[in-house]
């Protein structure tokens, strides 16, 4: 449990990564939800997430690639909607977690994006954070959501928590 948190925090002030030459970003904490914890996620408690969703489907390895190869341009969006000076400039402590959904019978990818540091592991909220949703409540900028468009590959519903 030590190392798990060490690399964790390790990884932490590495942040995220960048594939040189390439117009891809890799997070260092990606968690491609199970379809059945869709619900579950979409259950934030104070920011607004997607409505009229009808179902559930399972992000399949090409739909990680879509995620890698776009995140990058989620990332120059919002930094250039909150400042130089904003998280949102690397994304660095970041975890997101992401899950496939149907609105209007077309294919989604929310992703759910959250500020963690390594001593959020000592509670159990978060120690299954691979595998289980996180709903954190409040955080502001912090903590977000965002759907991507599969076929059309862009993103819609930007939306923060609220401040507590």
């Amino acid at each position: 449990m030590l190392k798990k948190i060490i690399l964790f925090g390790a990884c932490c002030l590495l942040g995220s990564t960048f594939v040189s030459g390439q117009d891809r970003f890799r997070p260092t904490y990606l968690a491609i939800l199970d379809s059945s914890k869709g619900r579950q996620l979409l259950n934030q408690c104070s920011r607004i997430v997607p409505a009229n969703v009808k179902g559930f489907w399972q992000i399949m390895p090409q739909d990680r690639s879509l995620l890698e190869r776009k995140f990058k341009r989620l990332l120059t969006k919002l930094s250039r909607q909150w400042g130089v000076g904003s998280n949102f400039t690397t994304f660095q402590g970041y975890c997101f977690q992401c899950v496939g959904v149907l609105v209007h019978r077309k294919r989604f990818i929310y992703i759910s994006g959250f500020k963690m540091n390594p001593d959020d592991l000592k509670y159990d909220d978060y120690k299954k954070w691979e595998s289980e949703p996180i709903v954190i409540c409040d955080g502001g900028a912090d903590v977000w959501g965002v759907l991507l468009n599969v076929r059309s590959k862009s993103f819609s519903q930007f939306e923060y928590n609220g401040e507590g």
